[in-house]
């Protein structure tokens, strides 16, 4: 029996022995949809026994990762989407990392990451020296003016001292972190910071990702390295901050 689709004109021989009495639905084998055939060689467009008309939706006939149609029955829903056969194995490892689809995010590599780097250093590095010159001064000429006794001078100088060094960049990055995703080095340079499933980080969490930076630090900068050969171009803080850095 020779039987055409309506739908996308794909015609090919089905075996009518296989139909029974009363006539049966195929599936196209381009388009999937249902053909109508009754024995006998009845035309496709023959009256069909009562039934709601099929309703075309956007998860019945894609596949959410690689957008090609499918009937429901040859895909899998996942986390609210359908995803087909061939596709379902990366998709699973993309929820592994927190990704709901390919290619959400370019990461930011390591010389990109360097340069906003830098442009914080110089901008807290400059609030730090305009807070500390003045300190300075005033403990070179009189270091009695800063605490009672030599002692007791030298200590609190040196805690002033500590406190913006470490206090500044601290408060630098928690609050442009949380706030905006990025601090301004990292706005000049066109990326941001993220949770692997695209979340803003918590307050607490960018306070945490400035201690765990100092791990990256402490190993002879090999943790700021580590982002040159990784996939997602992770360094050390962001492993243990569980962060990304992408272009916005």
């Amino acid at each position: 029996m020779r039987i055409e689709c309506k739908s996308c004109g794909a015609k090919g021989n089905f075996d009518e022995s296989r139909l029974p009495a009363g006539g049966a639905n195929v599936n196209c084998p381009r388009c999937k949809e249902k053909i109508w055939v009754s024995p006998g060689g009845a035309p496709a467009s023959a009256a069909r026994p009562s039934a709601p008309p099929r309703v075309s939706t956007a998860a019945d006939g894609a596949c959410s990762i690689c957008q090609r149609s499918f009937s429901t029955d040859e895909m899998v829903q996942m986390k609210g989407k359908w995803v087909c056969g061939a596709c379902k194995p990366d998709y699973v490892q993309m929820l592994k990392i927190g990704l709901t689809q390919p290619g959400d995010y370019r990461y930011a590599g390591f010389w990109i990451r360097f340069g906003a780097k830098f442009i914080d250093g110089l901008i807290t590095g400059g609030v730090a020296f305009a807070l500390l010159f003045p300190l300075n001064i005033v403990f070179a000429s009189d270091p009695y003016q800063v605490g009672a006794g030599e002692t007791g001078s030298v200590f609190l100088m040196l805690a002033l001292q500590l406190l913006i060094q470490i206090g500044i960049p601290l408060a630098y990055v928690t609050f442009f972190l949380g706030k905006f995703q990025a601090t301004p080095g990292k706005m000049a340079c066109g990326i941001k910071v993220i949770r692997p499933d695209g979340e803003h980080l918590s307050y607490m969490r960018s306070f945490g990702r400035y201690f765990s930076e100092l791990l990256s630090s402490m190993t002879l900068t090999i943790g700021y390295l580590m982002a040159a050969f990784d996939s997602e171009k992770r360094a050390l803080h962001d492993r243990v901050s569980d962060t990304r850095v992408v272009y916005k």
